[in-house]
């Protein structure tokens, strides 16, 4: 455990110093998403509100409130430093990789075990995102806490338990919002891991599902209230990215491919100019996005009505080609799990230059490291094969929330590959499995 520890915080510190992040010690450092959050937190500290008199929200998006909560209470109690998220995060992060171990110790006996508490802790593609002002670590623990309380409640029957998963089911929820429609299926896992139907049972259900759903839903008529919607935050842009790819013709669809697998560096090789415009980030849904921004109101008060009007344009564009639109989540699906860089970023647009120069050594080296990170997913793929065959019932709630995490994102949105880190270290879960299914053949 000791070993442990150390190793999650010197990886997450070093590749902090490594991107530069953990020099970020004022909150007017931190822009993009983090200007979001932190405004928010700090609106919450200093008035008790969400928002001000001048706006409704902050930064060009509405962003669900779970992370910015979780702010607010580190800046309220340690004061308004990004250090104190950092070091609040490296807490987070040492218990999330105990969790990862409590819920190993019940698939795999020791040192097996350690095995994916270990990766997870090395992963950089995790690690990077500890020294940062982000949802994603949060949510991992979150997502973690949430599975090592199921079995907790499964073993236990204490209705405590019962309670402990709605509130962090609750929390995960508001956020990453697209995880409220998993809240049916998780469900159907607690009465698959029961062997039988009993009241107490119904009553542990029904505490998880009031609990969870009240907050969620008092967030939910609070955005009607103020912007005239029930949704958990602002998402038609990204369902739009996703959408207009149901017009690529057949010579982007084979470039995007390329791109996916190799990188925007490869497909350029041979579909010149495609990594000037690659997918997603296009100069059309670039200039989309500044038309969306000139429409909004200063206060954001019209966002409910360009948020309809935008889903409505993404759900015409779906239908007119529903097929065409399912099939392309599966390249984005690759997407999510292209290996990154050591600040988390996908390999996809690496050495892609403005001259358009080319070096077959590079070309090389991508190819090269896209196929080995090919192959470890393949592992994955062939470990959830033999999870369902050894004990499908055992795994059902893990196997849910990674083909959930990854089927969701991959559909409704561009994919990147931070949004699968709350599922990543159940990955390293199937690595073991096929590791030790490989060693039973070979003593045969």
């Amino acid at each position: 455990m000791i070993v442990l520890v150390a190793l999650g915080i010197s990886v997450s510190l070093f590749l902090g110093v490594l991107s530069e992040k953990i020099f970020k010690t004022s909150i007017d450092d931190w822009g993009n998403d983090a200007y979001s959050y932190n405004a928010t937190a700090l609106s919450l500290v200093r008035h008790q509100t969400i928002h001000d008199s001048s706006t409704f929200f902050y930064g060009p998006f509405q962003r669900p409130p779970g992370y910015a909560i979780f702010l607010a209470v580190v800046y309220g109690i340690f004061g308004e430093y990004p250090v104190a998220v950092f070091v609040s995060q490296i807490l987070i992060w040492i218990l999330t990789l105990i969790l990862i171990f409590e819920i190993a110790k019940r698939f795999f006996d020791f040192p097996f075990s350690t095995i994916p508490p270990l990766m997870t802790a090395v992963y950089w593609g995790v690690a990077t995102y500890v020294i940062d002002i982000n949802s994603d670590v949060f949510a991992l623990f979150l997502n973690t806490a949430l599975i090592w309380s199921f079995f907790k409640w499964r073993d236990k029957s204490n209705s405590y338990f019962a309670v402990l998963q709605g509130i962090l089911f609750a929390f995960l929820v508001l956020t990453k919002p697209i995880v409220l429609y998993a809240i049916p299926f998780y469900i159907v896992a607690m009465f698959i891991i029961k062997k039988r139907i009993n009241k107490k049972l119904i009553i542990d259900i029904l505490v998880v599902l009031i609990i969870a759903l009240l907050p969620i839903g008092a967030w939910a008529q609070y955005n009607h209230k103020i912007v005239g919607n029930y949704g958990l935050a602002s998402g038609a842009l990204t369902l739009m990215r996703r959408a207009d790819d149901v017009n690529f013709s057949k010579g982007r669809i084979n470039s995007f491919v390329i791109a996916s697998f190799f990188g925007d560096y490869v497909a350029d090789y041979f579909y010149p100019g495609y990594a000037n415009d690659p997918e997603p980030y296009t100069k059309e849904s670039i200039e989309r996005e500044k038309r969306y921004y000139q429409n909004q109101k200063q206060d954001k008060s019209n966002e409910g009505q360009l948020q309809a009007q935008y889903y409505a344009e993404a759900k015409n564009l779906i239908m007119s080609h529903p097929v065409k639109f399912v099939m392309l989540g599966s390249i984005y699906l690759q997407r999510l799990n292209s290996p990154v860089n050591l600040e988390g970023v996908e390999l996809i647009h690496t050495f892609v230059v403005k001259d358009g120069s080319f070096s077959i050594i590079k070309f090389l080296i991508l190819i090269g490291i896209h196929l080995v990170w090919l192959i470890f997913i393949f592992v994955v793929v062939f470990g959830v094969i033999l999870a369902i065959r050894m004990d499908w019932k055992k795994w059902f709630l893990i196997l849910f929330f990674i083909l959930y995490f990854n089927g969701t994102y991959a559909l409704l949105t561009h994919a990147e590959a931070r949004y699968i880190i709350p599922v990543i270290p159940f990955y390293f879960f199937l690595v073991v499995v096929c590791w030790q299914r490989f060693r039973a053949y070979l003593s045969k």
